[in-house]
């Protein structure tokens, strides 16, 4: 767990990255199917919207595009999956809390379900986990980061041991949001094109701009071309603010995002 979460850490910057790292380990962890991970508003308010997510374990078999139709009649109506709403009434007076599908609805009264009806069995996943957690440092109010956990249908439920883990894993991720880690609010190097990824992994290795044309074989003029767009991007107005906005966050030295020449 504590070797995961430092994994993360390194790609801290790239929350693609670090969201993928986690979803795979937290899949590998406890022997999960398919995983999400990412961050939604609304969740304490019961009407919960996405504000981006990452997803692992699509290659075990599950019907991706079944999963989008579905989600887009969820975006639609927040009252279409109320299971996740039960979770959420819990979430609302228990941050962080980690539960799994029996603890909030016994298979009886699951099974007859619309949400299993319509959703989990065309999708072939049964038992899952819930586990959400409010995010201090966001600008907005009610934004939380969470993953959901799935076993595919016919496999057994998750133990009280595996739920702690995702709890405490979760936790410690979580509290790095928009520190260390970098949310749904932060811009992200992957946005900018190849050739300016490579001059902003230069520069953040401490690179002059003769250095790092050399490096790159690129012109000064082209060098400097791509600096400025690099400062903009980033809404810094130069090397030593940019710098200083890596080392304030505490962002690793990952650079998922950087394209070697």
């Amino acid at each position: 767990m504590v070797r995961l979460v430092g994994e993360c850490r390194d790609l801290g910057d790239d929350r693609l990255a670090w969201r993928g790292r986690l979803t795979e380990g937290i899949a590998k962890m406890i022997d999960a199917d398919l995983v999400f991970s990412g961050e939604v508003a609304g969740c304490v308010a019961l009407r919960p919207r996405g504000l981006g997510s990452v997803e692992w374990g699509w290659e075990n078999g599950f019907d991706r595009e079944f999963f989008g139709r579905q989600t887009a009649i969820m975006l639609e109506d927040p009252g279409y999956y109320p299971t996740m709403n039960l979770y959420f009434a819990r979430f609302a007076s228990d941050d962080g809390v980690c539960l799994s599908r029996r603890q909030l609805l016994k298979d009886r009264a699951w099974y007859a379900s619309d949400d299993y009806q319509r959703v989990h069995r065309g999708l072939g996943i049964d038992h899952m986990l819930w586990c959400f957690s409010e995010l201090k440092r966001s600008a907005a109010s009610d934004v939380s980061a969470g993953v959901v956990v799935n076993r595919a249908r016919g496999r057994r439920d998750f133990k009280a041991r595996e739920r702690l883990l995702v709890r405490e894993t979760h936790a410690a991720v979580a509290r790095h949001i928009g520190g260390a880690l970098a949310g749904h609010e932060d811009v992200s190097a992957r946005a900018l094109p190849p050739r300016a990824r490579q001059v902003l992994a230069c520069l953040l290795q401490g690179d002059t701009d003769k250095q790092v044309a050399a490096r790159l074989r690129l012109s000064v003029l082209t060098v400097n071309s791509y600096t400025k767009a690099v400062y903009r991007h980033f809404g810094v107005r130069g090397r030593a603010e940019l710098m200083a906005r890596w080392i304030r966050r505490g962002w690793g030295a990952g650079f998922s995002w950087d394209e070697e020449p």
